[in-house]
């Protein structure tokens, strides 16, 4: 295996790490009131639907519930995506 495969992989097992440490985050957030559950969750399943389809399923459905949030959220990670490029351009 070479290392951009091995890169990949592991990339792929970071963020399934990732977005199942966001999923409990949101549930522990829906009943404390310092985390922000909701918008963990939807992190978590962000981060969840590149590799499972129940994932897509549940986003695709909120997406059509509630297309304004959506709207926000792709217009914001558009805002972070160019933020990230000229952070790491200067370096």
């Amino acid at each position: 295996m070479d290392n951009r495969r091995l890169g990949k992989k592991i990339k792929d097992i970071c963020i399934v790490i990732l977005g199942w440490l966001c999923i409990i985050g949101g549930i522990a957030g829906l009943f404390l009131p310092i985390v922000q559950g909701i918008l963990l969750l939807l992190l978590g399943l962000f981060l969840l639907a590149k590799r499972y389809r129940w994932a897509r399923r549940l986003l695709e459905k909120l997406r059509c519930r509630y297309p304004h949030i959506f709207y926000k959220a792709h217009e914001n990670a558009h805002k972070v995506k160019r933020y990230f490029k000229k952070l790491f351009r200067k370096s």
